[in-house]
């Protein structure tokens, strides 16, 4: 964004450290029945809201979905690394090559 002139925001999200052993499929339940505060994220992600959402590593990942919700998909959310959820949660999952090493490739 600096080197085309646009406007952008750094924002970092990340669960509490006793949400973060909770496996990420049960973080995103909690988030998803309590709100993204219930994980320590603060509250929900409000208007108006980015264009697009650059996630990275699995702390991220209830954070740019929060987004992606609040926004009723109208933010694009891309993940880089594999998300260790169902990669549909994002607009686009970008993973090295080994992220799938002996394992599914569901991205």
């Amino acid at each position: 964004a600096d080197a085309l002139g646009l406007p952008y925001q750094v924002e970092r999200r990340v669960p509490s450290r006793a949400a973060m052993r909770l496996p990420l499929p049960t973080q995103l339940a909690v988030q998803s029945l309590l709100g993204p505060h219930a994980l320590g994220l603060g509250e929900p992600p409000q208007p108006p809201f980015p264009l697009l959402a650059i996630s990275c590593g699995r702390a991220s990942v209830p954070a740019s979905v929060a987004v992606r919700e609040a926004s009723s998909r109208a933010t694009a959310t891309v993940h880089v690394q594999r998300p260790l959820c169902d990669a549909s949660r994002f607009d686009m999952v970008v993973a090295p090559r080994h992220d799938f090493a002996g394992g599914e490739r569901s991205a």
